[in-house]
């Protein structure tokens, strides 16, 4: 009997802990990384795929999702969860917590000795499985980085990635799917309609 109690207050005592180790982290931002044609000047032979019908040709795909996060009372402590992410952005192996600073730095190899991945998972779970791409517009520290080698680099907030890719000219790269869609998830045509 004993025993049993003892491992009731054991389980109990864990949740209290974890409940407040989750309530002391705070997202300070979160970095999107895709690859996509610059679309000031896109280039119109470039594409991911190439397919019979130029129209269902891919030329976007998601390619990494980060959080940049803070515990308190050390504000000034960083970390950074990482998780590569599928060309239609859905999370792939493996993920990583590691230590960083204010400026999303740090050696993103080294896994943090402070949280794991599924620490972070669960402080965030609404967010951080799937990842959730659509669910980062509430916060305003949401970037998204093009790695295309058309737009290298450049960053734009979630209003300007908005305005920029939500349209029928960028097709997210799904091979498994026979729908076409934007990198908003809307519906823009059907691959092969003929097949």
């Amino acid at each position: 009997m004993w025993d049993s109690i003892s491992n009731f207050v054991r389980k109990i005592a864990g949740d209290i802990e974890q409940t407040s180790r989750k309530n002391k982290l705070h997202i300070e931002g979160i970095r999107i990384a895709f690859s996509a044609p610059n679309p000031k000047n896109p280039p119109t032979e470039e594409t991911l795929t190439k397919d019979k019908e130029t129209f269902a040709e891919a030329n976007f795909q998601w390619v990494k999702f980060q959080v940049k996060f803070t515990v308190e009372p050390d504000m000034e402590k960083y970390y950074v969860y990482s998780t590569p992410l599928n060309p239609e952005g859905t999370s792939k192996s493996p993920d990583i917590v590691f230590n960083s600073d204010s400026k999303w730095g740090g050696n993103n190899t080294v896994p943090s000795n402070d949280y794991t991945t599924g620490d972070i998972i669960r402080a965030f779970p609404r967010l951080l499985k799937g990842p959730n791409l659509k669910d980062t517009e509430k916060f305003s520290e949401t970037v998204y980085v093009n790695t295309d080698k058309s737009d290298k680099a450049h960053v734009y907030s979630s209003q300007e990635f908005k305005k920029l890719f939500d349209n029928d000219f960028y097709i997210v790269l799904n091979p498994r799917i026979k729908e076409l869609h934007n990198p908003f998830g809307k519906v823009i045509g059907i691959k092969n309609p003929r097949e």
